[in-house]
């Protein structure tokens, strides 16, 4: 996956001369933050958000002569809202919703596939071959999170949904029977469930969909938004395909 993700990028040179005259300075730079809980894409380390988006959005930005912080700035559901405001440049991952797209502008090419899952407890397992099977179950959910905007829409017709700050909470309630299952990347839970200490067989997980995660850019600064929309549009037809 970060082989491709590079890949992509191989052209930076040549995008940048083309795209001088909407890029800001080196001196101003870009904030770039991320979910603080979502590896391998982006997860919390100090002050910092590091992962696979971080390292695209440094490669990109880099070529182009661009200073790029790094920083955390919260939970999820802040960090949107900072984008919103134009509080942060760069958001290095996420999926594409219409409430999104008021605020943000996103890469035609997406950073990755993200396919999600749905995780239950091992010994409270239920048949899932169709949505349907999902009507009337408890989810947990991560605070401003979506799971694509279709599926976000249904679950919110015909399950419950209960929102909690952090990823965590997710998995002790689950263990509690508090929640029946919670919806996320598989990647994610999987890597998220074993550093928490859970042994990975306590869990049950089926891929639901998989959706692309995207680099996004705030509406706010219309220079980086156009930068993020057409660099990595551009980089993706100079790519080649990994092994």
């Amino acid at each position: 996956m970060l082989s491709r993700c590079i890949k992509m990028v191989g052209c930076a040179v040549t995008l940048g001369l083309l795209l001088t005259s909407t890029r800001p300075s080196a001196a101003e730079g870009v904030i770039v933050s991320g979910h603080e809980e979502y590896a391998p894409f982006m997860w919390r380390q100090g002050n910092e958000i590091v992962g696979v988006g971080i390292d695209v959005v440094n490669i990109i930005f880099h070529d182009l002569g661009i200073n790029v912080t790094s920083r955390y700035v919260g939970p999820w559901k802040r960090i949107l809202r900072k984008i919103e405001l134009g509080e942060v440049d760069i958001l290095c991952g996420g999926y594409i919703t219409d409430d999104r797209l008021e605020y943000m502008a996103f890469s035609v090419e997406p950073l990755s596939a993200d396919p999600t899952a749905v995780f239950v407890w091992h010994t409270r397992v239920f048949p899932f071959e169709t949505r349907d099977d999902l009507k009337g179950i408890r989810f947990g959910e991560v605070l401003g999170e979506s799971q694509g905007q279709e599926f976000d829409a249904w679950r919110k017709k015909y399950a419950s949904v209960e929102e909690v700050p952090t990823s965590i909470l997710n998995i002790k309630k689950l263990e509690a029977n508090r929640i029946d299952a919670f919806v996320t990347g598989l990647y994610s839970g999987l890597l998220h469930i074993k550093k928490e200490g859970f042994p990975v067989g306590l869990f049950r997980s089926s891929t639901r969909s998989i959706p692309n995660t995207c680099i996004s850019g705030s509406r706010k600064n219309r220079n980086i938004s156009s930068i993020c929309h057409k660099l990595i549009a551009n980089y993706a037809s100079c790519a080649v395909t990994a092994p």
